[in-house]
């Protein structure tokens, strides 16, 4: 009977040797490989993004991008202490005062100013 011997597999270059460069893949300016690692596929992240815009880019043409600004409502911050309340409930006593605050607007504030008037006679009547 006879051996059979299988020949070892050619091996496969797994070094590499100085000097070597690639082609970027969005300008095709040389990018040199470094001596382990990936092998590069872009010379910057400037080509690399571009590459991917234009992978991803949609079948139909360029998106047109609309700038819009967008209104964040500015919220005031809560009164610190007593003063700054007071403040508070002063420059509402003005605006209903001058008309500054619309009559429509009127039977929304009335039933929060009513409680705030229980809410203080109860304080005041606890002792």
């Amino acid at each position: 009977m006879q051996r059979v011997t299988s020949k070892p597999p050619t091996p496969i270059a797994s070094h590499r040797l100085p000097e070597q460069v690639v082609e970027c893949g969005w300008c095709g300016k040389t990018v040199p490989v470094p001596s382990r690692g990936r092998v590069p596929k872009w010379c910057s992240a400037t080509c690399r993004n571009k590459g991917w815009q234009a992978n991803h880019a949609p079948i139909s043409g360029p998106v047109r991008v609309v700038q819009q600004r967008v209104q964040v409502p500015v919220r005031t911050p809560e009164p610190r202490n007593v003063s700054e309340w007071v403040e508070l409930l002063e420059l509402l006593t003005q605006r209903l005062a001058q008309g500054r605050i619309y009559t429509r607007d009127l039977p929304t504030l009335v039933p929060t100013i009513n409680h705030l008037i229980d809410v203080t006679d109860r304080r005041l009547h606890e002792r």
